[in-house]
């Protein structure tokens, strides 16, 4: 498929590329070659910015070329798989079963719900870092904003530098929603060639069950 990236898109996509590429290369650099080189404080990225603006196609056009172990997850997916292995493991050993799959993983449409994820988020990436796992994320809120108004927030406040501090931190911001211009091109296309397609979670939802009753127009199902 075809990719236009707009000239912000082209800045960022470079920037992760590069980026991305001295992380890879500080993680397979041996420790005594690292005595006589200079290496990179950052151990992941995350790229936020407003809904629609080409974050998760940006960072998976990136993922999709990588040649090394990889895994990518949706949000909400992998911190409930998290809550289930604490269960019966400790954060260090979940960490170092991650770095024993893959070396770069990607956390998509991070959101931070309540204080037990944004707590085992604050445990989670320096258990990741201290085993040399990367991490990528892609989000809508800026990091001085996570969890922002939240319960107990000051027990997770002290992570937001430490986070700003090891991830680079790229916005994209730019004014086209390009969500927008795709719901435009299929309403304009007949019913049959106009398919949908959402993520899970609970404003999509919302519009799926929308969409549906316009097009059932009041018919039982």
């Amino acid at each position: 498929m075809d990719i236009n990236f707009d000239a912000q898109q082209q800045n960022v996509f470079r920037e992760i590329q590069r980026n991305l590429a001295l992380m890879c290369a500080d993680n397979t650099r041996k420790s005594a070659l690292s005595l006589f080189t200079r290496k990179t404080t950052h151990s992941g990225i995350y790229l936020y910015g407003d809904v629609g603006r080409g974050k998760t196609t940006l960072v998976k056009h990136i993922f999709d070329q990588l040649h090394i172990t990889k895994q990518r997850y949706h949000c909400d997916t992998f911190f409930a798989e998290l809550h289930r292995a604490l269960q019966s493991k400790d954060i260090n050993t979940l960490a170092d079963d991650i770095h024993h799959q893959f070396r770069v993983i990607w956390i998509d449409e991070l959101q931070i719900y309540d204080i037990a994820t944004a707590m085992l988020l604050r445990r989670l990436i320096p258990a990741l870092i201290a085993h040399h796992v990367i991490v990528l994320m892609t989000g809508n809120i800026a990091p001085d904003d996570f969890y922002k108004g939240g319960l107990n927030r000051e027990q997770f406040a002290d992570f937001i530098p430490y986070f700003q501090e090891h991830f680079y931190c790229l916005p994209l911001d730019g004014a086209v929603d390009y969500r927008l211009q795709l719901k435009a091109a299929q309403a304009s296309a007949p019913l049959k060639q106009n398919p949908h397609f959402w993520l899970a979670s609970p404003a999509a939802t919302c519009e799926m069950e929308s969409v549906f009753e316009s097009h059932a127009q009041g018919a039982t199902p």
